[in-house]
């Protein structure tokens, strides 16, 4: 298990449809903007299951650094798909048809 954790997440192609490039932020390529030790704790909170507790023990963090490592990271991936959405947004509706 601790080995697939440690994998670092690689981005998706950038070409998606017809060769146009993507502007969207998906979750493996925010997931890979994060240290590993972070990463490590986002999956074991949220693909595992684990309390804060658990994620302690697994990792050898205090469990109140588990509290802070994980805050920070749930931001940083927040923002980087709230900007890629955001953006992918803009993008397509200066292209819709009904908008020219």
């Amino acid at each position: 298990m601790r080995a697939n954790l440690e994998r670092s997440a690689q981005p998706p192609d950038p070409e998606s449809n017809d060769g146009r490039v993507s502007s969207r932020i998906d979750v493996a390529e925010a997931l890979a903007t994060v240290s590993a030790e972070d990463r490590a704790i986002l999956l074991l909170r949220y693909q595992e299951g684990l309390n804060y507790q658990a994620i302690a023990e697994i990792t050898g963090c205090p469990a109140g650094t588990v509290a802070s490592r994980l805050s920070r990271a749930r931001e940083r991936i927040k923002e980087l798909l709230k900007r890629g959405y955001d953006l992918a947004d803009e993008n397509t509706l200066a292209a819709h048809p009904i908008m020219n």
